[in-house]
């Protein structure tokens, strides 16, 4: 079993992070390198720009904000 197999990105474990950058990667930081391109391009949605991950954020805020203002 893959020991990076529950690693989700953006955010990954120094482990996995040392591992990608050695001079050697592991097999299984390659394995997990591989899952993530290839779940990247069956995503068919094109990349959110900045603004939009922005805007997308700050509708969430403003809903929480409406949400618990009624609470």
């Amino acid at each position: 079993m893959n020991r990076y197999a529950d690693e989700l990105p953006p955010f990954v474990s120094n482990a996995l992070n040392a591992d990608l950058d050695s001079e050697h990667p592991s097999e299984d930081a390659l394995e997990w390198l591989r899952l993530q391109h290839d779940r990247a391009l069956a995503d068919p949605r094109p990349a959110l720009t900045s603004e939009q991950v922005r805007l997308n954020l700050l509708a969430r805020h403003e809903a929480r904000l409406k949400r618990d203002a009624k609470a």
